[in-house]
């Protein structure tokens, strides 16, 4: 098999032992200060996704250790809940909320190592410094390492995946790089599901040094292997992930139902947003595609930098795509981490001319500028996502002592009754908790249970054989039934874009029993009558 040469800058051409030791030193730095930065929004109050993702871990580990059943997040979390909400429950048994965001900013630090380690090994040691340092000082990117959720583990691991990518482009590497990347990708789109729009980007990373017939083969065999990985992982996972994939991914819409509530959006909208937030990494990125172009550079390298500006813009084509900015925040720092090696580039350019003291004067300039307006662009910027308001604290508060009725169930929208939950550390098992995502509930007299541990066939309407419903028809017979003892829809409450909301709301007002207890959020919250009534005797009694 043959091989393309390609053109690689020297790692600072240091002629000495001692320099060469110390050309280490910069990225402990770089690293210290992305902690620093991290720390100091790190305190910040928990988000409603933050206390669902830790809630159910907590809830998935009960049901492990103890049993009860499973609980039905796979049908629509956006990452494989038996993978990050364990580690982050386990993390919160530990230190609490900020024990699980410290676990996230090592995954994100861990993914900046990576990130140098990738761009100096493309580019030489000053493209590393300067990919690594943009992207610390970002302001994305300290949001995700505070932040309790799937994407910082999802970006470590497709970082990694990334890394063994480049290690196995070279002619020389040997098969375990190749081998690591199916792996490594398997393990990122278990973590979350929408890391699976940059697998082709890490698939042409081994292949963009070999000959368009060689690189197209490799790039089929890898993705092959991949897929057949992912297969046969949602095979023994069960119908379940493929239901929850395609239902928080690839068949996301706007505004369905409560977990992706953002409105459409215009194109223009959506292109300013994503410019805000990693606007400059992309330009700097097209800005080394120029440099390359105008100093003639070999094809590779051309492809190379091609394919890390198209990492960096395909958030922001599939927000477009699907008309909403819906966690474009998180997933644009993915793009940015592929961008950064880009940037690096040009920086490595200038360490090859040939005068010492020009190309340090240069390079140093080059790096202090970029860094400092990188700095500048992010550092004022870091967006918090779904922080409850003070409506949803009056939600809350209003709640909290309604959710104490014996074998009661709870019906709260939004991720309110989460945030609740975890906040006051109650001891409401996630069968008695249902949110306006999913309900599965077991047709009275057909053998089912309110766990689903009972085996049996699931129907989006009554039908001969079903034992359980989902979908609207299950809120329907579920509020009928007299299934729960609180129904509140108050948390971003519009039954106009969404369905759930709306059949809900209707059901509840022609139902006997239900009183409306409260518009606070801006909906209503109702309560069952009779379940208060006899716990207000038993107390009494």
């Amino acid at each position: 098999m043959t091989a393309i040469a390609l053109r690689r800058p020297p790692s600072l051409d240091v002629p000495t032992n001692w320099k060469r030791r110390l050309a280490w030193i910069p990225l402990p730095l770089i690293l210290a200060a992305q902690v620093t930065l991290a720390l100091r929004i790190i305190t910040r109050p928990p988000s409603l996704d933050e206390a669902r993702y830790i809630y159910a871990g907590h809830q998935l580990l009960n049901e492990l250790l103890h049993g009860g059943g499973t609980p039905y997040y796979d049908t629509y979390f956006s990452g494989a809940p038996d993978f990050y909400p364990p580690l982050a429950a386990m993390a919160d048994r530990l230190g609490g909320l900020i024990e699980v965001r410290l676990m996230s900013l090592l995954f994100v630090v861990g993914a900046t190592v990576l990130l140098y380690m990738t761009a100096r090994h493309l580019f030489g040691q000053a493209a590393g410094l300067l990919a690594a340092s943009m992207f610390a000082v970002n302001g994305l990117t300290r949001f995700v390492g505070t932040y309790a959720n799937y994407d910082g583990l999802a970006l470590l691991l497709l970082s990694a995946a990334a890394y063994f990518a480049v290690r196995s482009a070279d002619p020389e590497a040997k098969s375990r790089w190749l081998l690591l990347v199916p792996v490594a990708l398997l393990l990122a789109n278990t973590a979350k599901y929408a890391s699976l729009l940059f697998d082709p980007v890490v698939l042409m990373l081994a292949s963009y040094r070999l000959p368009w017939r060689q690189m197209i083969r490799r790039v089929l065999i890898l993705g092959g292997a991949t897929t057949g990985l992912l297969v046969l992982a949602a095979a023994l996972a069960g119908g379940a992930y493929v239901k929850g994939v395609f239902f928080s991914t690839l068949g996301r819409k706007a505004g369905t139902n409560i977990v992706f509530t953002a409105q459409k959006e215009a194109y223009v909208y959506i292109v300013s947003e994503s410019g805000r937030w990693i606007g400059l990494v992309v330009l700097l990125a097209m800005i080394s595609l120029i440099v390359a172009l105008a100093t003639r550079e070999k094809a590779p390298t051309l492809r190379l930098l091609g394919v890390m500006i198209v990492a960096g813009l395909l958030v922001t084509l599939e927000a477009i795509h699907l008309h909403t900015d819906e966690s474009m925040i998180q997933h644009d720092d993915f793009s940015a981490w592929f961008s950064c090696i880009a940037t690096g580039y040009s920086l490595g350019m200038i360490y090859q001319m040939r005068h010492s003291l020009i190309r340090h004067l240069a390079g140093g300039t080059a790096f202090a500028g970029v860094i400092g307006a990188t700095a500048i662009f992010g550092l004022h910027f870091v967006p918090i996502q779904q922080r409850p308001t003070g409506m949803t604290s009056q939600l809350e508060a209003l709640l909290k002592p309604y959710l104490s009725v014996n074998g009661g169930r709870y019906l709260i929208s939004g991720g309110s009754g989460f945030h609740l939950i975890y906040q006051d550390k109650a001891a409401v098992p996630w069968f008695d908790l249902t949110d306006d995502n999913y309900l599965k509930y077991p047709i009275p007299g057909r053998g089912g249970d309110s766990h689903g541990r009972a085996p049996g066939k699931v129907c989006t309407r009554v039908l001969p054989g079903c034992v359980y419903l989902e979908g609207n028809a299950a809120y329907v017979a579920a509020i009928q039934a007299h299934w729960f003892a609180v129904i509140s829809i108050g948390s971003r409450y519009n039954p106009q874009r969404l369905p759930a909301d709306r059949v809900i709301q209707q059901t509840v007002e022609h139902t006997r029993g239900y009183v409306l207890l409260s518009t606070i959020g801006g909906g209503p919250t109702w309560v069952y009558a009779p379940d208060y009534s006899r716990k207000a005797r038993s107390s009494s009694g």
